[in-house]
């Protein structure tokens, strides 16, 4: 009865042919779930500056902060360097200012 869950020590003896696969299936699911936390994490803070935008336009060209200035730097470049980034990101930040969102 010991035997049959996935984890059970007897279905990963030395030498079976799961065992070496195992340490690399770890590592492949560790990378595909924090592939997945890095996603999510970024598109949390793209659609962070909607709220932030008057934030990071007074800390990039009035006398703000320099925190939210280096904290939004990125996306401004991506904006930059990717015009339909940058297309999409005005639409969004738009959305914010003139449908009060």
């Amino acid at each position: 009865m010991s035997g049959d869950w996935i984890g059970s020590r007897e279905n990963h003896r030395a030498g079976s042919p799961d065992s070496t696969r195992r340490p690399f299936r770890r590592r492949l699911e560790f990378l595909a779930a924090l592939g997945q936390r890095m996603f999510v994490l970024f598109g949390w803070y793209v659609l962070s500056i909607g709220p932030m935008y008057w934030r990071w336009y007074s800390a990039e060209f009035v006398n703000g902060s320099p925190y939210v200035r280096a904290f939004y730097r990125p996306l401004w470049l991506l904006a930059r360097r990717f015009p339909w980034f940058g297309e999409w990101l005005d639409f969004y930040v738009q959305m914010w200012g003139e449908w009060r969102l």
